[in-house]
């Protein structure tokens, strides 16, 4: 979201950074992005299945799946990614057995 432009952190009374919960951070996105309410939606779900992985024993193998397929079908909304694109940069990485690709930000620090 920080893409978007949805802050994280707001001033508290005392004027000093405080951290914007990411329920609220996802209300902001959907209210300031009306276009990608559904991908909002989506990503409010996958807050709730992670919370409930965080605080509680009651997940199983096909709630986190289903996570999973939510934030990527949230992404493809947002980003809307040609497949052909994804297979091509797979390729890519695979080429290149995962090392990054000339003129990586990496390249700054990678020996």
């Amino acid at each position: 979201m920080d893409e978007q432009g949805i802050i994280r952190y707001k001033p508290d009374r005392r004027g000093k950074p405080s951290r914007i919960s990411l329920d609220q951070r996802i209300s902001t996105f959907k209210a300031a992005l009306p276009e990608h309410a559904g991908a909002a939606d989506l990503l409010l779900a996958v807050k709730w299945i992670g919370n409930v992985g965080s605080h509680e024993d009651l997940l199983r193998s096909r709630d986190i799946l289903d996570g999973v397929e939510f934030l990527d079908h949230a992404l493809f909304l947002i980003y809307e990614t040609n497949h052909d694109d994804i297979e091509r940069r797979a390729a890519d990485v695979t080429a290149r057995r995962g090392r990054p690709s000339n003129g990586c930000i990496a390249d700054s620090w990678w020996p």
